[in-house]
């Protein structure tokens, strides 16, 4: 699918203008117009803000699209490439929030092991490790309900 800069010849624009443009894509319901404006703009070289700006958005637009394998693969690179701005924006939550819908256990429990360190609440984190736990021992076919 051709981007809208692309399909209407548009001269290059700024990457923020690119990004507005595929934000009004996602508004507006048009998730493949998001994704085609996304990937041209990840082809052009940027900044490394502009990177983050962009693959955090398209982990956005993935989940939005309900795939979560691509959207937590992209978090998870985008946490390991810039670790302060992940941490500060809670990235890592995030990405628990995917991997529950993803329904990976064992990588959520990874992810808010290694979250709490540098989190501000960590009293949050612990009471989400319990819950997590409780809910793993209560599945179906898991022994039963145990209190």
């Amino acid at each position: 699918m051709k981007s809208f800069c692309d399909s209407i010849s548009l001269p290059p624009r700024s990457i923020s203008f690119r990004l507005n443009v595929a934000k009004s894509h996602l508004q507006l319901g048009s998730l493949d117009q998001a994704l085609a404006e996304l990937d041209t703009l990840s082809k052009e070289k940027h900044g490394e803000s502009e990177d983050y700006d962009l693959e955090s958005f398209k982990a956005n637009v993935l989940i939005t699209e309900k795939k979560q394998g691509q959207a937590a693969t992209i978090l998870e690179t985008l946490i390991k490439r810039f670790p302060e701005r992940a941490e500060k924006e809670s990235l890592a939550l995030t990405l628990t929030v995917v991997l529950r819908k993803w329904k990976s256990l064992k990588r959520r429990f990874q992810t808010l092991e290694t979250m709490k360190k540098g989190y501000s609440h960590p009293e949050f984190l612990d009471a989400r490790i319990a819950r997590l736990k409780t809910r793993v021992i209560n599945r179906p076919l898991a022994n039963g309900f145990k209190k």
